[in-house]
């Protein structure tokens, strides 16, 4: 039986434990302190490992009674005091907000015209023009109305159908009122479009640091003054808070705590990755891959194999 003779030894390779094993072998590098990472797949050194070594227990796994160490590390807070402790410079979880428009277009041109916020609305190019829908309201939506489809189809799916034509200045607008009210939160803002931003509340002080009431702030901000709703997600990395953006559209928040991350990403849905579309959902569904527990549990090279740079991604 091997035994690991490191200073310290991060257990559980998934999400949370890839993060926190990076994070201190690049503060450890040039240093004689050795960081290694332990997957729960791998059976060496289980039974008798780290008998010297310091324990983060940084994963979902853990074999009672197993691991003889100096020092068992439990949970962020406890992790966040180990590092002080060993004067290990690093970050705490971040605090992620993406905020999304709902419907964005569609409700900037219902706010302006009342009459509209009651009939199913597109806003894009006319019917008879061959034109492309932007996006529309959420009762066009019942009827299977969707962005970047054909106007005519759209016609099709719901013959009452209200077109406008877009009025960007306008958006334009009311996308800087946006920002504006952002920045009364957070400096620190990235716009990915008129209708979308990733906000960094990681050192905000507002309502006591939560993320999760500035989010709801920033809504009710949004709300009042522009009067149109906005969507959030609130998680410590800008992937899953563009995801939890859309758990709860529209006109609501959801929120994935740093506790949360592991076992939210194994049940996600594969088709929920960005670069993951409709024919590589199709794909991975023949293979029986549905979550990303199933991507995990797959053999990684046959999964290379067969995507090649995507699988490695995916992996």
């Amino acid at each position: 039986m091997e035994t690991f003779n490191v200073d310290v030894l991060v257990i559980g390779a998934g999400v949370i434990g890839l993060a926190v094993a990076r994070e201190l072998a690049r503060h450890c590098r040039g240093t004689e302190t050795q960081v290694w990472l332990m997957d729960q797949h791998e059976s060496f050194g289980m039974e008798t490992s780290s008998r010297n070594s310091e324990v983060i227990h940084a994963g979902i796994y853990y074999p009672p009674g197993s691991l003889k160490a100096k020092l068992c590390v439990k949970g962020r807070d406890q992790l966040y005091h180990y590092c002080e402790s060993k004067q290990i410079p690093y970050q705490r979880c971040g605090k992620l907000i993406h905020v999304d428009a709902d419907a964005f277009y569609a409700s900037v041109e219902m706010q302006q015209n009342p009459a509209l916020t009651k009939v199913p609305v597109a806003v894009g190019g006319k019917p008879d023009r061959r034109g492309v829908i932007a996006t529309c309201n959420y009762i066009a939506r019942q009827f299977g109305v969707r962005s970047a489809m054909p106007a005519a189809h759209a016609l099709r799916l719901c013959p009452d159908l209200v077109f406008v034509t877009p009025n960007f200045p306008l958006y334009k607008q009311v996308s800087a009122r946006m920002l504006d009210i952002f920045g009364r939160y957070t400096s620190l803002i990235e716009p990915l479009s008129l209708d979308e931003a990733y906000l960094d509340v990681s050192q905000c002080t507002d309502f006591q640091g939560s993320a999760t009431r500035i989010a709801n702030a920033i809504r009710g901000d949004v709300k009042r003054e522009l009067g149109i709703t906005v969507s959030a997600g609130v998680a410590p990395n800008k992937f899953l808070a563009k995801i939890a953006s859309d758990w709860r559209k529209p006109n609501g928040t959801f929120v994935i705590t740093p506790d949360e991350v592991e076992a939210f990403v194994l049940e996600l849905d594969v088709s929920k990755i960005n670069g993951v579309g409709k024919v590589t959902s199709q794909k991975l569904a023949h293979m029986g891959i549905q979550t990303c527990a199933d991507i995990l549990a797959y053999d990684a090279k046959r999964l290379t194999e067969k995507f090649g740079k995507q699988g490695h991604r995916l992996i």
